[in-house]
């Protein structure tokens, strides 16, 4: 059902957050002896990431930032790799709606994990964010940041 609701939201229907809703209401049911094996890694970090994607998808990046938000904290500590993800997915949504000042706090956190975690996707990803931080209408100290971060992601490239 997540990934139905996803598949609206990326046509365009709206109908994707009853969908969500109704995914929500079966994950707070808890898991049953009949569900497939692979429901283990369905969690609270999961669920709203995909719920951001769909803000994202029906141009809602204001309320993506929230889910992102949302699925950050529900992230254990030792997540690394989830944590590093769901920050790009953060600090893209930040940057889509022009949070400049609040851009810099994912970012301080993106900086220690690049060194720690590989992920190719996180790059990309991050690659395509952070060069809309390092223009002129961005506030001097994002840009800094961001100019510190793509630094850091080259050096793991070379």
């Amino acid at each position: 059902m997540t990934r139905k609701a996803r598949a609206l939201a990326q046509g365009g229907d709206e109908g994707a957050f009853k969908l969500f809703d109704q995914v929500r209401s079966h994950y707070q049911d808890g898991v049953r002896d009949n569900d497939p094996k692979w429901v283990w890694w369905v969690d609270e970090r999961e669920l709203a990431w995909h719920q951001g994607m769909a803000q994202l998808d029906l141009g809602n990046p204001a309320a993506a930032v929230d889910q992102f938000e949302h699925s950050i904290f529900a992230t254990a500590p030792h997540q690394l790799r989830g944590r590093y993800l769901h920050l790009g997915y953060l600090l893209g949504a930040q940057a889509k709606v022009g949070a400049w000042h609040d851009a810099e706090a994912p970012m301080q956190q993106l900086i220690p994990l690049v060194d720690e975690v590989a992920s190719t996707r996180t790059t990309v990803l991050l690659g395509k964010i952070l060069p809309k931080l390092t223009v002129v209408t961005v506030p001097a100290s994002t840009c800094d940041t961001a100019e510190q971060l793509q630094l850091m992601l080259r050096g793991t490239d070379a």
